[in-house]
């Protein structure tokens, strides 16, 4: 019995060593992918990728920045979306009213983003325009 007690002690010792080498190799493995891809797509960014990147990050001339009644101000659509995380709900509800949607007025105005300024006219919180904005970004990348 004790025997047979020291070969499954030394069969379990060997699975774990074969089991280590095998996650070593996979580790291996996948940083070689990770890098290897990273390196296709970089190599493979189109022109016109870039181009409909540039748009979506296109920044407003200078004096027609977005002023926030807190004192931030925002110049291009990403700036917009990051800010609105942390906007409070009293501003929110200075610049988006039963009657007027700043920063709709402001994506519409600025940039002639007719139909984001209608979906974040729509918009019912901070969180739901920010999604908006995002997701209009993420698309055009």
């Amino acid at each position: 019995m004790e025997k047979a007690k020291t070969d499954s002690d030394g069969a379990l010792a060997n699975v774990l060593e074969a089991v280590g080498n095998v996650a070593k190799k996979v580790k291996k493995v996948a940083k070689s992918a990770v890098k290897s891809a990273s390196t296709a797509a970089a190599r493979t960014t189109s022109t016109s990728h870039r181009a409909t990147q540039a748009k979506t990050l296109i920044r407003a001339p200078s004096g027609s920045e977005f002023h926030l009644v807190d004192g931030r101000n925002v110049a291009d659509l990403k700036e917009l979306a990051d800010l609105l995380d942390d906007t409070t709900p009293s501003v929110w509800n200075h610049h988006v009213t039963p009657d007027r949607n700043d920063f709709a007025n402001w994506v519409r105005d600025v940039f002639q983003e007719v139909d984001l300024s209608k979906r974040i006219r729509e918009s019912t919180s901070t969180h739901h325009a920010q999604v908006v904005i995002y997701r209009t970004i993420l698309d055009r990348t």
